[in-house]
């Protein structure tokens, strides 16, 4: 019997659902986003400015990333945009704009993350929405990817470019996981 005898199973903790696993992700990457935040910020001395001169200079590196973004740059635009944030994190098209160069970089899973934060603030930005589509395409995740997309066209339903990344993004799904997805009203 093994009544009474000690199991190499015992004290083992069971393991963490997916869920678990992704919350706990995304809470280390929020963590990470507020401690580069905060560096950039002593950084920048942004606690001795008032709200209009973080804001105007916010917007100034903002403009610099886009210049930089523009010309092929895309670390130094990536690197102006997160100054941008650091001083006015209340810009969704700042959290967009750094998310795109993030596409550009191959960091899908921070271009996620900042697509997320500026739909936070704007729920109807359309490229957020287009944005994290591309990233979760990207990253294998083809119903987040069809889902956002789907959001955009509700946004701009008469958008050929997002209709057809919303097709292509669910033919993968069908492809990979042998299951369509529902399918949109496309009379609209």
């Amino acid at each position: 019997s093994l009544d009474g005898e000690k199991s190499i199973f015992d004290g083992l903790k069971p393991q963490k659902s997916h869920e678990e696993l992704k919350t706990e992700a995304l809470a280390k990457r929020t963590a990470a986003h507020q401690r580069e935040m905060e560096h950039l910020q002593r950084e920048l001395g942004s606690a001795t400015l008032s709200l209009l001169q973080r804001t105007t200079r916010g917007n100034r590196e903002k403009v610099k990333g886009n210049e930089c973004f523009r010309i092929g740059e895309t670390q130094e635009a990536f690197d102006c945009y997160s100054r941008s944030l650091a001083l006015d994190r209340t810009n969704p098209v700042t959290y967009a704009n750094r998310a795109m160069a993030a596409i550009r970089l191959e960091q899908y899973e921070l271009a996620e993350d900042d697509c997320t934060r500026s739909l936070s603030l704007d729920s109807t930005y359309i490229k957020a929405w287009s944005r994290r589509g591309m990233t979760r395409f990207k990253r294998g995740n083809y119903k987040g990817a069809a889902d956002d997309f789907d959001e955009a066209l509700t946004i701009d339903p008469s958008s050929a470019d997002l209709r057809k990344l919303w097709q292509n993004a669910r033919d993968k799904y069908v492809e990979v996981e042998g299951k369509s997805l529902p399918c949109r009203d496309t009379s609209d």
